[in-house]
């Protein structure tokens, strides 16, 4: 209906930096790039992204991401201590509500 053009589809190895860096936040190792890029499946983004969903570093930069929306920039760091041990210990269920 705005006459928008989608962009063309990424190719593997810009998609396996973009996907990466937005679900962990660093770019993929270069041992990581060799496999995903020599991979044949059809299927290679797709199980790629849930290797990253799985890793500990995807839980760990998504909480940085959520600290910066939640947390003002000029909070205490008393304040931002406590967050992070909420952030730690709450159970599973207390922070996905």
């Amino acid at each position: 209906a705005r006459n928008v053009t989608p962009a063309a589809t990424t190719g593997d190895a810009e998609f396996l930096r973009r996907v990466t860096l937005d679900l962990t936040g660093v770019i993929p190792e270069i041992g990581e790039a060799r496999v995903f890029l020599a991979d044949p499946r059809a299927d290679k983004r797709t199980r790629h992204i849930d290797q990253l969903l799985q890793r500990p570093r995807h839980a760990a930069h998504l909480a940085n991401v959520w600290r910066e929306v939640l947390l003002p920039r000029a909070v205490s760091e008393s304040a931002a201590a406590g967050f992070e041990r909420w952030r730690s210990t709450a159970p599973a269920a207390q922070r996905a509500g």
